[in-house]
């Protein structure tokens, strides 16, 4: 069985956090970014069909230590997890 890998973005704008580029099995969905973004995260997921699923999360754009990113994150929570 072949390897999958699908990831979905997410950035965080001061309207809140908005999903960005995809790739699930059937393609990739291409989204603009958002010109006031702060923040942006990409969840992963890497499946090869004989283990465990493994994935994680990393950071594209923005800081997650600074200061207007802690502001919107405790004003909308932290990114969905899931893809």
């Amino acid at each position: 069985m072949q390897q999958r890998q699908e990831y979905t973005q997410r950035h965080l704008t001061p309207r809140g956090w908005e999903i960005g580029h995809e790739k699930r099995d059937n393609g990739i969905k291409e989204r603009a970014i958002p010109v006031d973004r702060v923040f942006t995260i990409t969840w992963t997921e890497t499946c090869n069909g004989y283990g465990p699923i493994s994935g994680g999360a990393h950071v594209e754009f923005g800081s997650p230590t600074s200061e207007e990113v802690a502001v919107l994150i405790a004003k909308f929570g932290e990114a969905e997890r899931a893809l």
